[in-house]
């Protein structure tokens, strides 16, 4: 499932976590917010800010990330991938 951020782009190279708002975009390629929290090599999805439980959890043990092509929310705004 692709993950969309809007502004991880801004975070430096040395922090512990990080919490914003992203989009995951679904099988019927619908853009669904949710809001993420990124916490040593762990990445935790939440239906809302204040939820105390998560929806979905990755680990990024041995991840490796590659660019994409933009993709576009339906009222055109472009998200960063």
């Amino acid at each position: 499932m692709p993950i969309h951020f809007d502004c991880f782009h801004q975070m430096s190279e040395s922090f512990d976590s990080m919490q914003d708002k992203c989009y995951l975009k679904s099988r019927s390629q619908e853009f669904i917010p949710y809001w993420v929290s990124l916490q040593g090599n762990e990445i935790y999805f939440y239906k809302h800010q204040n939820d105390s439980t998560h929806k979905y959890m990755h680990s990024l043990t041995s991840c490796h990330l590659k660019n994409e092509l933009k993709d576009s929310l339906t009222d055109g705004v472009c998200l960063k991938t």
